[in-house]
């Protein structure tokens, strides 16, 4: 939703353009943007709080570090807000853009198939090319933090770095 939502206000400031009318006002344009990126990222940061809260208190993340938990989801969040532009960027009608908006999110989970079902013959730097994609690097994230949930370690600063050349 955030995503289709994300997408509807710019290309809809784009159709209506109402981006225009307010560079004539003497508004420069990098300072709408500026002001679409804060509302749709600090929305996804909020979520993203609440989310490690509930991981938290349910006793679902036991062991791993809240902050890191966090900053997990806030890159993921940042790269779902870029992905948000990038796709804005190439229409001009608000309903096609956030059809095509959830398609690429949803079809961008795509590679972690692969991952799952080819995880011992896949080479390093095929899972870096797997893991641009923000859907399958959350995907592979979540499937370390649960390895590590497992063992009773949890992520912790002290073994983020090996926990990516895990699994």
């Amino acid at each position: 939703v955030a995503i289709a939502n994300g997408v509807r206000i710019i290309v809809y400031d784009r159709e209506r353009q109402i981006e225009e009318t307010m560079k004539v006002m003497g508004l420069k344009s990098g300072v709408n943007w500026l002001s679409w990126f804060i509302s749709n990222f600090f929305s996804m940061l909020i979520m993203a709080f609440i989310i490690v809260l509930f991981l938290k208190l349910g006793s679902l993340m036991r062991f791993s570090d809240p902050v890191l938990l966090w900053l997990f989801l806030a890159c993921f969040s940042l790269a779902v807000t870029m992905l948000c532009y990038l796709i804005s960027a190439f229409f001009d009608r608000t309903t096609l853009a956030a059809l095509t908006a959830i398609m690429v999110y949803l079809m961008s989970y795509l590679p972690y198939v692969l991952v799952i079902t080819m995880n011992t013959s896949l080479l390093f730097w095929h899972k870096i090319i797997m893991a641009l994609s923000c859907t399958t690097a959350l995907s592979m994230g979540t499937q370390i933090v649960a390895n590590f949930e497992q063992q009773g370690v949890g992520v912790q600063w002290d073994n983020v770095q090996g926990g990516f050349y895990y699994g």
